[in-house]
């Protein structure tokens, strides 16, 4: 791999947290990855429900995001394949994670661009897991392709600049659906919950901007994520469930997602389901019904867990 920093150096770099080590009797490990701009500090209440019911939980902050970056690094990867240097990170957590848990299923949570993250885990290691949970993702559109050969032309000279163009650009145009909403506010697409709107914004640990790397990094996964052979080497009993809200922008308002999941059910894959959230938008891990959301999450979590072959009893 790309990264070669030494175990312990890896670990003291990257900010993470693990949640419900003291419980003996863990029924699984759970891999948590969060989205863009964002950081791991938004998962702790999810994190802290799933150790409650009895799985050990592993979250922490991506390269160029939170706590496992200087202010200065926010919002960038690294100049070449920065999207490998994010699938690497995973990688290593998981495989910290799963040592740390032996004997036990291993589940993978990812969102947004972590949910991007796990599709290319997957794609290539998904005999690591023994289930994932893919919230607020998308399916496979023919512009992301030429944002991200747009990009990595833009990255060769200027990977380090942050346009602040480009970042209102992305929220506006996420943000279009709604634009007759009052209020009608930049990070609409996020969220119904206002209130959960303005914590982000005033989160001083989230990216303010991305830069042109970060951006080459994400259209990459993306892509990479997307293809229509990304699930060729996954085998076909493997447990996924594909959850979002049905008026999330990323999510083409619930037709990527309704999408991806035929294609898969075409291709031969028997343990896949997901659930569309009414009205719920990009965030539901943070909505106003995201109780619910933690529920139905832990209920399909448990059906793999007590099944000995981790599929749906």
């Amino acid at each position: 791999m790309g990264n070669t920093l030494p175990e312990k150096d890896f670990l003291n770099r990257t900010h993470h947290q693990i949640f419900g080590q003291e419980n003996l009797d863990i029924k699984a490990s759970v891999l948590i990855l969060h989205g863009m701009k964002e950081h791991s500090g938004r998962y702790i209440a999810f994190a802290k429900f799933l150790a409650k019911e009895g799985y050990k939980v592993l979250i922490y902050d991506h390269p160029g995001h939170g706590k496992s970056s200087s202010n200065e690094g926010l919002g960038y990867f690294r100049k070449e394949n920065p999207h490998q240097l994010l699938i690497e990170y995973s990688k290593r957590m998981s495989d910290f994670l799963k040592e740390s848990t032996p004997n036990k299923p291993h589940i993978i949570v990812g969102h947004s661009m972590g949910s991007f993250i796990a599709r290319n885990m997957m794609k290539h290691s998904a005999r690591d897991f023994d289930a994932a949970v893919i919230i607020g993702t998308g399916g496979r559109r023919p512009e992301i392709k030429w944002m991200r050969n747009t990009f990595k032309h833009l990255n060769s000279f200027a990977h380090l600049h942050k346009s602040e163009w480009f970042n209102h650009f992305f929220d506006f145009i996420n943000s279009l659906y709604f634009i007759k909403e009052v209020p009608f506010e930049q990070d609409s697409w996020l969220s119904v919950d206002l209130e959960n709107r303005k914590q982000y914004r005033a989160d001083e640990l989230k990216v303010k901007n991305f830069s042109i790397n970060g951006f080459y990094g994400l259209f990459a996964l993306v892509e990479e994520a997307t293809q229509k052979n990304w699930a060729e080497n996954i085998p076909k009993d493997f447990p996924m469930l594909f959850v979002s809200g049905e008026k999330d922008p990323i999510g083409n308002f619930g037709k990527g997602v309704e999408k991806t999941v035929f294609e898969l059910k075409k291709n031969g894959f028997s343990n896949v389901y997901f659930k569309l959230y009414e009205e719920m938008r990009h965030e539901i891990l943070n909505e106003v019904i995201k109780e619910t959301v933690y529920q139905d999450i832990l209920n399909w979590m448990n059906l793999q867990v007590e099944n000995k072959n981790y599929k749906n009893i």
